[in-house]
Order: C-alpha cells, then structure tokens, then sequence
C-alpha cells in the first residue's frame, strides 16, 4: 500500500524538507517504489509509492495538475475506472495518463468537493488546491485505506498535520501529545463507540464516507456516500434477488482484480473468500493464486478439509501456510514501532500468508471482509416482512422453516422474530432502549470505574444516538459504521503492508453495501441457514462441502502463543503514561484478570487490552 503525508501551516511558516521527510520517514514499508517529495513555501505532500495499477509508474506522486495549482497523494484504487475514465472523457477532461491519481485530479477539477461521489472503490487521498488555499481530503465509504491528521492552533490560522499512519502524524509534531482518555475507556473496555479518534489526543482519522477541507482557522466535513433506505430494492422473486447478488458480485472481482503482476487470493474454505476465488476462475482472470491458513492439526482453525475440496472442485493448487503466531515480545515491538495499539493475534496470523504472496510477486491479495456483515442475514427478519407488508417473502420464510424444523418450532421462532420484536418496540421508546442496551454492556463491566466508567457510558450512549438518526436504516447502519472496524481495517492495512501486499475487500464494495442494505434479510436467513442467496448463487461455482457448511473456524489459540509470559509481564510493567483517573480501572481489571472473573469469551479480548495499557 502506498503511504500519504501532508503538512501545511497556514501561519505562512514554510515547511522544511526534513519536516516532511520524517512524516515519509517513518512509514518505510509503505514507498517500495520510492518516496518522493513536493514542497511550496508553507505547503509540503509526499507520497510513499506502492504500484498496484496499471499505469501508476506513469505518474509519479505528488501529482500536479497541469498549471500546478492542484497537487495529490494517493492511496488506494478506483473501482470504477472505466466508466470514471469514459465519464470524464465526455465531459472534456484532459487525461494525461491511464493511473488512477490522473482520474482522481481530473474529477476533483470536474466536480470539485463532490468528486467522491462519483468514485467507487478502496482510497484515501489528500489534494491541496491552490486556487482555495486549502487542503481536501477524502476516504471511501468503508474507510478501506488509513488516513490520520492532527489539527492545531486554529485561532493563529492552524497547522495540519496528515499521514497513512499514526507513526507519520507523530513523526512532525513538536512533542509527544497525551493519551486521549475517551479512547482509553474503550481499549479497557473492548466496547468501542467513536470511529475516528485514536490512542492520542488531538489525532483523529478523515472518517470513512466524507470529505473534509482544512483552510486559514477552518475545518469542514461532509459525508459524500449515504446508505439507501432500507427495502427500497424489492423483488418479486427470490430468483431475482440471487440473480442480483451474482452480478454485482462478479462486478466487485471483477473491479478489484485491476492489477499488475500476478494476483493472491485469501482463501480460508469458507463461503466467502472462497467464493471469490471461485468467481475469478469462472471468469479467466489472469495471473490468480490461492492462498490459505493451515491451522494446527485437530483444532478449530484447521480448515485444510474444506481447502483441499475448493481446490479439487476449481482443478487449483492453493498454496498453504500456517499461521504467524509469535510470543508477545513481537507484539509489544510493533505496537512500539507503530505508535498504536498492539496487533490482535488472530489478525496478525496473516503475516505469513501475506509473505508468501509477496515471494512469489504478488501485490495485491484479494479478502473476504465484509460477508458475515453483508451477505448473512439476521432476526428479526419475519418482522421486517410484516412492516413492508411482504406477504409473500414472509410465507416463503415460513414455508421453508415449517420444512426444515416442523410447524411448531417454526411457528414459534416466526413470533420471536416478529411480535416479540415489535411489542418491545411498542412498550419502550427509542431512547429507553438504547439506555437499557448501553446499561447492560456495563453490567457486563465490573472492572470499569470512576471516570473511565463515565467516560465510556457517554461514548456508548452517543454513538446509539447516532446509528438512530443516520438514516433511517439502523440495522445497516449498525454494520457499517461499527467501530472497532476502522481500528482493524487500519491494522490490517499496516500489517500487509510490512509485508508489502495491498489489500482488497470487494464483498465491501459500495455496490454490495447498498445491495445488502436495501433489501430483506429474509433471502439472507433461511431454514436456519444464513447466507443462504449467497449458496445458491454459488451452486456449481463452489464444492458441496463449502455450500453446505455451516461452522466457522476459531482462532483463540493465536492468542495463547502470544500470552506467554503474560503475568510476568503486567506484574512488571505497570501503565506508567496511564492517566491517574485510569489506574483504579487497570488495578480492578488486572485483579480480574488473576481471579479469572472476566465474561466467558470475552477473556482474550480484554487481557490484550490490558496489555495495550502498557505498551
């Protein structure tokens, strides 16, 4: 993945070459292709290069325009380049290279602030305009590529800081900020409710979906990608709707499989990544490869059965690898290094795979995120039928329930989904349940006091508060905007990255988003399947064993690795930097930790971060 950094001091102080090379600096795994650097008086952009597309050597970043008033760095890619491209052709734009960066200048000189509108795909990118004296910047609308800044002295004019990483933001201030507490009650809690702040006061993330513009002593933010209502897609057949699904589906590979040199494929046996695997070899992509985690024998996260039958049923090879599973030494390394949170466990379990995509000279891996979100379908979905009035899909719900489980279980699990839901809904309003909600997950909290307690009920109960008002699409809104995403999404990037992969999602593609949004989750659940449009617009592409499975594979024994030496390790390191309002909290969760009094299955998630307070 390519790296961004961005000062302006909009005092008119000008910017040094070094002040921006030690932003470019400390992100070395991003600029395998080179680092290269643009400067004007109190403006300075550079751009750590990683080639991914066609046509990216072809113009270097920076990028200017051609009267130089308008300059770019990029990260990431346009889905839909060519109808983009086309797009602007007929408007008269002038294209002096087939990248994405010139596709990028040219629709912000077109459409200006609303540019983002028209463009698909994983990107962040920041332009400074000359013309406005001010700095835009924007992410896609699942933040599928990292993008911090950190913005100070607004009554002198302001100075902005913005970078890929956190290391590069940190990198050009004057001194170190402090902990911001808010997201400390998160880190202790595991409960998560704001997507753009990070472990420093005062850094925050360009928040997936918007725009933001940095100007002389102003700051404005737009969100430019909204979800659809939800049931504004309506079928009269289930046909239709696995028609639907297989199109777009086949569009995202598609889109996402615009690289050079060979492509990697994550494929992990089950019905998502596998799937994508699958669609590529049915389509003739060029230059595919499959890639898997081979978990340790006779434990849940061997897969290797179900990955073996994918690549008999595709006539494939799929290169195995198992998991990365360091001790904890190498965790706290890399959290030192990167200036944030540790990696968790079963996310860097990919480092090895990523490797060996990189060895054999891939440089982008295709992923599977986003299809237990999107494609899985969720209760109460009998309810959703009757408020749309959907006779019909309720009847097939039913029909197919009555099948599998028999009257009386059905009959009973269509009034769970539908009148208990619902007489709920009647009985309490909004904003009590939302309170009742916040309050539970404290309960679940014995460990978290005092401010840090405070801290987090505020957080949790705004963030109800905003999924309520996004849009009047809760359930999807939910999912798209659930917190911890932003923190995973930014580790995996940081992670491939090391390894020197990009990454693509196409099951987070704006088209299978919107898809998923506006249509029912009754063609998603089904006979207690979940998923279900998905395995029948798979049949034939994939192998019975995958069609059918309904497990998942586990991966907590990554965390036991990484947990070796643990006790000694918080007994002698102690969250020195902790805020005083925050060491009763750590002292209560550490006793917890010792008297084994943490919620069954939360246990690893909350030691890892304990061990985060002392990074």
């Amino acid at each position: 993945m390519s790296g961004i950094a961005v000062i302006v001091d909009f005092t008119g102080k000008p910017v040094s070459e070094g002040e921006v090379a030690r932003v470019t600096g400390a992100m070395p795994s991003r600029g395998p292709d080179g680092v290269r650097h643009w400067r004007e008086g109190s403006v300075a952009l550079g751009h750590c290069a990683m080639h991914t597309t066609p046509g990216a050597a072809d113009a270097p970043q920076p990028l200017a325009s051609a009267d130089g008033r308008l300059v770019l760095a990029m990260d990431g890619y346009i889905a839909n380049y060519e109808e983009l491209r086309r797009d602007l052709l007929e408007r008269g734009a002038v294209l002096r290279s087939s990248s994405d960066a010139e596709l990028v200048l040219a629709a912000y000189e077109t459409w200006g602030e609303a540019a983002p509108e028209r463009m698909g795909g994983e990107y962040a990118f920041a332009l400074w305009d000359a013309r406005e004296g001010r700095l835009y910047a924007a992410r896609d609308h699942q933040g599928l590529r990292p993008l911090f800044y950190h913005w100070s002295g607004e009554e002198t004019g302001g100075r902005l800081v913005m970078a890929s990483d956190i290391a590069g933001v940190l990198a050009a201030l004057e001194g170190e900020p402090e902990f911001d507490e808010e997201f400390l009650a998160q880190m202790a809690a595991h409960e998560w409710f704001t997507r753009d702040g990070t472990l420093w006061r005062g850094m925050k993330r360009v928040p997936p979906a918007h725009w933001m513009t940095f100007s002389k002593g102003r700051v404005r933010e737009e969100q430019h990608w909204h979800l659809p209502p939800p049931l504004s897609i309506r079928y009269r057949r289930d046909e239709d709707y696995i028609e639907h699904h297989r199109e777009i589906l086949d569009k995202a590979v598609r889109q996402s499989s615009r690289a050079i040199g060979p492509i990697g494929f994550e494929v992990s046996g089950g019905l998502d990544s596998s799937a994508l695997f699958a669609v590529a070899d049915r389509l003739g992509l060029d230059d595919i490869h499959g890639y898997a985690l081979a978990g340790p024998k006779g434990t849940k996260a061997d897969e290797t059965e179900y990955i073996r039958a994918l690549a008999e049923h595709l006539g494939r090879e799929i290169n195995l690898n198992p998991l990365f599973m360091p001790g904890l030494e190498w965790f706290l390394s890399r959290a030192r290094a990167d200036r944030d949170m540790a990696y968790f466990p079963n996310g860097a379990m990919m480092f090895g795979l990523y490797s060996a995509m990189a060895r054999d000279g891939a440089r982008v891996a295709i992923n599977g995120l986003g299809g237990d979100e999107w494609l899985g379908g969720n209760p109460p979905h009998y309810l959703e039928s009757l408020q749309a009035l959907d006779w019909r899909q309720f009847g097939r719900s039913l029909a197919a329930d009555v099948k599998k489980f028999g009257l009386i279980r059905a009959t009973r699990f269509a009034v769970r989904s539908s009148v208990r839901p619902l007489v709920g809904r009647l009985l309490l309003s909004g904003q009590r349940r939302r309170r009742r909600r916040v309050s539970s997950k404290l309960e679940q909290l014995p460990w978290m006091t005092g401010e840090a307690r405070r801290l987090l009920n505020e957080g949790l109960l705004r963030r109800e508060e905003a999924i309520a008002n996004s849009s009047g699409n809760e359930k999807a809104a939910t999912l798209l905007n659930y917190p911890i995403n932003s923190i995973l999404l930014d580790h995996s990037s940081r992670l491939r990255s090391l390894a020197g992969i990009e990454g693509r999602s196409p099951l987070l593609s704006r088209e299978i988003i919107a898809f998923s949004a506006a249509t029912t989750d009754a063609i998603r659940l089904r006979a207690g399947f979940r998923k279900y449009a998905h395995r029948i617009a798979m049949s034939g592409d994939l192998p019975p064993a995958i069609l059918e499975r309904k497990t998942k594979a586990e991966f907590g024994i990554t965390f036991d690795k990484a947990f070796g030496g643990l006790s000694e390790h918080l007994r002698t390191n102690p969250p020195i930097a902790l805020p005083d309002a925050f060491k009763p909290t750590f002292e209560t969760a550490i006793s917890a930790e010792k008297n084994e009094r943490f919620v069954d299955g939360r246990t690893k998630w909350l030691v890892w971060s304990l061990i985060n307070m002392t990074v």
